[in-house]
């Protein structure tokens, strides 16, 4: 219905008033066909709404309003929130309570307080169950939104609070693939092979402010790209974003998709760990993982094909969904042989692994464990999953892998329910393979080179040892 309303009344579009979308699609007899697999729904519902798939016990956290009408002759109003019910009751205004009936206990033990004779009262309740999630699932073929989760818990309101498309978090390390390698592989020159120094480092634009890999302040030397995606290195993330420029890691930010950026405030090299100023929606993280699924083709998120009137002509056609190619084909496949090893060995493993699909994607985590993501693929479908708490709450230190694990349930049981035959990741064939040296990036020479076997983009291979 958001979108819809947007697409009537934007502009290029049909230029409708509010009003007159509001009636169109509430009582205008309009037929609108979604792009929702009712059978994906299904299953991301069930993975989101399982509480054995969440880290700790399940608390709830109030929102809460209430209008009192006095029995004076001015029928005086007066109005109180989630805020006055936590005062009176003594306890802090992030508190999650531990179960509906202690939340309930505070607000009639709050509405007792204030209670006058002859009042008459209009009160809104909602209890949302803690940590909450969101889940995004993208056909990545067409841009069609297969299946969309806005948190966890039973549905009290109409078009309330959906944590998958009206709500932005901060991504974290999902945001590297983006603002970093993505580019880097591009049109910056790198390949999968080059080798940076993981070392101590500092912010270029901050000379005080040291960059800190997640694991703490070790150092792991010399590694090649490929290995700095699989375990998520934030000094070789910032140290390439400064390499390629943080004004080209910025424009293909946009270049996938992602609408929350700043100019003044994000074209800065904290942009390659996910530290934007208004954070992203996941449907949006969802289409731009998409992109590198769909070969380097970006197809915009779309939740409806068409919208006919009550006499069946057509008034939006979106069939012929919007689509651009903003990477090379190579660089897709390398950016997917990279997340398969974040899939397989690297910080999703082994969580992120499925059954009998080959799967690609990166984690991100912010600071303190404010938000847990995993962005992923397999050959047939694209899906982000968000975990976090609404009031900004860390998460423990051993909720990590908790979010990963959702993901891989809803991929192998779309795979299994739909019947998805086994297939591997389309590569190009213009690209080409050598073996190199993993401490130098150059061709290895037999016996003398701790070597691997990597894949390069035409002309971007070593040819020195």
């Amino acid at each position: 219905i958001d979108q819809l309303m947007d697409d009537l009344t934007s502009a290029d579009g049909l230029g409708y008033t509010e009003t007159q979308a509001y009636n169109a699609i509430y009582s205008g007899g309009l037929s609108i066909y979604t792009t929702q697999n009712l059978t994906i729904q299904g299953i991301c519902d069930d993975e989101l709404n399982n509480d054995d798939n969440f880290p700790s016990k399940t608390t709830w956290d109030l929102d809460y309003a209430l209008t009192v009408t006095r029995a004076d002759e001015a029928q005086t109003q007066e109005n109180y929130s989630v805020g006055n019910v936590k005062q009176y009751n003594g306890v802090d205004s992030k508190y999650l309570y531990s179960s509906k009936e202690e939340a309930y206990q505070h607000i009639e033990a709050f509405k007792a307080s204030i209670a006058q004779e002859g009042d008459t009262y209009d009160e809104y309740v909602n209890l949302a169950p803690q940590p909450q999630a969101s889940v995004c699932i993208i056909d990545q073929s067409n841009g069609h939104i297969k299946a969309m989760v806005g948190g966890r818990g039973e549905k009290t309101t109409n078009r309330g609070l959906n944590r998958a498309y009206g709500t932005t978090r901060q991504a974290g390390s999902c945001f590297k693939i983006l603002a970093v390698y993505a580019p880097a592989l591009d049109s910056a020159g790198k390949t999968l092979a080059d080798v940076e120094v993981d070392e101590p480092y500092y912010y270029q634009s901050n000379p005080d402010k040291q960059v800190h890999n997640w694991w703490g302040d070790s150092y792991r030397g010399a590694v090649t790209l490929r290995k700095a995606i699989e375990q998520s290195m934030n000094v070789i993330a910032v140290k390439v974003i400064n390499e390629i420029s943080v004004s080209l890691g910025y424009e293909y930010v946009e270049k996938f998709g992602i609408t929350t950026l700043s100019k003044d405030k994000d074209m800065v090299e904290s942009l390659a760990l996910g530290g934007v100023s208004h954070g992203v929606y996941n449907y949006e993280l969802t289409a731009a993982y998409a992109a590198i699924a769909n070969g380097g083709v970006y197809n915009k998120p779309i939740l409806y094909t068409k919208v006919l009137d009550h006499d069946g002509n057509v008034l939006i056609d979106n069939t012929k969904n919007e689509s651009k190619t903003i990477i090379k084909d190579t660089t897709a496949a390398l950016l997917t042989l990279a997340m398969e090893d974040v899939v397989t060995k690297g910080t999703a493993a082994p969580y992120a692994q499925l059954e009998n699909m080959p799967a690609a994607g990166k984690s991100g985590t912010t600071s303190d464990n404010k938000d847990l993501w995993f962005a992923g693929y397999t050959p047939y479908y694209t899906c982000s999953i968000w975990m976090g708490y609404d009031n900004n709450q860390s998460l423990s230190d051993t909720s990590w892998y908790y979010h990963v694990r959702i993901w891989s349930n809803i991929m192998d049981r779309i795979n299994s329910a739909l019947g998805l035959a086994y297939k591997d990741f389309t590569m190009p064939s213009s690209l080409v393979r050598r073996t190199i040296c993993t401490e130098t990036g150059l061709l290895a020479l037999s016996d003398e080179c701790p070597s691997m076997t990597e894949w390069f983009a035409p002309g971007t291979y070593p040819t020195e040892t």
